[in-house]
């Protein structure tokens, strides 16, 4: 099995090789220490479209320009803008035209749910490999570095940006015979937390403090103090450029230039020719427009939501329209998202049975933070497409498809692909299947991070707020009454899938992730927890659970 193999890694129970395939070992190697879905044209990102083609032209003629300069201005530009502005879809289509032109070095789109994409540990290796592959010349050099030494890919994101990207663009005539290489970072603010935000910031600084690079950055986040201070200090003085996002003329045309031609879309689409076919064109008509792109306050992501509510192809679409409509317009402007929360809140209010619908919600909020926040080592791995709706319905006691039910009604914030029924057989743990599929989509995922941002905030979300430490307090505890039932059982009659191996090795990060909790696992516990026969672990956890002993 082994012959001929070198660099043999045993990771989660999945053995990857890294073979001497003409003479490429060093790129294997540094394939294996990239982020998946990190890229602008990862699936990950197939909810974030690029701009429309007739959108945004003066902002992207902007970057454009400013990247393609051939005299000396600045080498870092930092797109800002709120939540829902637009920028991952700007910054999708300004790759895209990197891409084309032949100097896009790399891109990394951060996001706050997914562990991977979270965190600086694999932005560099992930740039540089995109590298490797974009300029075969520098590939050549890549691939030699890593070959030598594959100890680089496990040192700081400092000592690998010198040797992976820096040394290899100035010790070759490439820095001579390149136009500037354009690397984009989108998402900065979803990066865990403050100190790494900042860290990559000036990370991607040092590239120009001591030598001029062939290259250039372009850095997109929410205008976050933090992010704004460490911009202003004085070593970006002359080497930043800024664009905002805040609402202007143009913005305000480019959504109404985009919700006319997706009404037009929505008119002439095949799944709504019937119920539209007497309707009075224009639809809707310019008064209607000039409403919502009022209520869009700049803000693209609510024209997007609008348009998903309205084309739900069960529903009339200038019923839905009026429903939007009828809304009251806001008068105080001291909240930017009102228009947007009003909006979540009809929508929300259109569920069948709201508090079943906010339980599910909650329960998955309570699954979607541990791949962010959780750092224990266990054979639970956490892959995109996980039938997570399946998990959620156990715990919250539903029966067949109730959570997928409740959620039909605000699919137009919601995401849901449901796993085949092929798919569900291979998924029971099999690492192979699983490592096959870490591209794909989840298999749950909010159209837009401003709606969980909505759930969470109390402020924003009045009766429809989710109470995130509640919430995993009732997760672990479901988790762990499941399991007291299951103890009962003969362990030939336990079925040991997904469910079960979420209850017994996830139950203990629900609690103790609680910034208030009632308890906390230590690692030693949790990792003894895996070395005892599964019908054992069932009784792992009940000890001293709010100080008294269960079982």
């Amino acid at each position: 099995m082994f012959n001929n193999a070198r660099h043999v890694h045993i990771e989660n129970s999945a053995i990857n090789f890294a073979t001497q395939s003409h003479g490429k070992l060093g790129l294997q190697l540094l394939l294996q220490k990239t982020a998946a879905g990190a890229t602008h044209d990862s699936a990950q990102l197939e909810s974030h479209a690029p701009c429309h083609p007739m959108t945004r032209k003066t902002v992207l003629r902007r970057i454009m320009d400013w990247a393609n300069t051939t005299e000396h201005q600045s080498d870092i530009l930092w797109l800002r803008g709120p939540a829902g502005a637009g920028k991952t879809s700007i910054l999708k289509t300004i790759c895209s035209s990197c891409h084309e032109a032949g100097v896009l070095g790399g891109s990394f789109f951060f996001q706050r749910n997914v562990q991977q994409l979270n965190s600086p540990r694999c932005l560099v290796t992930t740039l540089a490999y995109q590298l490797a592959i974009a300029f075969p010349e520098l590939g050549d050099w890549i691939n030699e570095v890593v070959g030598q030494d594959p100890s680089i890919l496990d040192k700081t994101i400092e000592q690998q940006l010198q040797k992976l990207v820096i040394d290899p663009a100035l010790a070759t005539d490439f820095a001579r015979s390149h136009r500037r290489v354009v690397f984009v970072i989108d998402g900065l603010d979803e990066c865990v937390s403050e100190k790494p935000q900042c860290q990559i910031i000036r990370l991607i600084n040092s590239i120009f403090k001591h030598h001029r690079a062939p290259f250039c950055f372009i850095i997109a986040s929410r205008p976050e103090p933090w992010i704004r201070d460490e911009f202003e200090t004085d070593v970006f003085k002359h080497n930043l450029q800024q664009v905002s996002l805040e609402q202007s003329n143009d913005t305000d045309q480019d959504i109404r230039t985009f919700l006319t031609q997706e009404f037009v879309d929505m008119c002439e689409s095949p799944r709504h020719a019937y119920s539209m076919s007497d309707i009075t064109k224009p639809w809707p008509p310019p008064k209607d427009i000039n409403v919502l792109v009022h209520r869009a306050s700049g803000q693209f992501i609510y024209a997007v939501t609008v348009l998903r509510f309205v084309d739900d192809p069960n529903y009339h679409p200038p019923d839905r329209l009026r429903l939007v409509l009828d809304i009251p317009l806001t008068t105080a402007q001291l909240n930017p998202l009102a228009e947007l929360d009003k909006l979540y809140m009809q929508i929300m209010g259109t569920c069948v049975d709201k508090k079943r619908t906010l339980d599910v919600l909650a329960t998955l909020l309570t699954m979607l933070t541990l791949r962010q926040t959780s750092t224990l080592v266990t054979p639970f791995v956490w892959f995109p497409r996980l039938e997570l709706l399946d998990v959620a319905g156990c715990l919250l006691g539903l029966g067949p498809n109730e959570a997928y039910r409740a959620l039909r009604m605000i699919h137009s914030l919601v995401k849901i692909s449901p796993l085949s029924n092929e798919e569900r057989e291979k998924a029971s743990f099999n690492a192979g299947y699983w490592h096959e599929t870490i591209n794909r989509p989840d298999a749950i995922a909010f159209h837009h991070k401003s709606f969980p941002d909505f759930l969470l905030d109390s402020r924003r979300s009045g009766c429809c707020f989710v109470d995130i430490d509640s919430a995993h307090r009732s997760t672990g505890l479901a988790c762990l009454d499941i399991m007291k039932g299951l103890s009962s059982k003969q362990p030939s009659r336990i079925n040991y899938g997904q469910k079960f191996q979420y209850l017994s090795l996830r139950h203990f990060a629900h609690i103790s992730i609680q910034r208030h909790g009632v308890m906390h696992f230590s690692i030693g516990i949790a990792t003894s927890v895996l070395r005892v026969p599964p019908q054992k672990r069932l009784y792992v956890g009940y000890e001293n659970l709010n100080g008294v002993t269960t079982c």
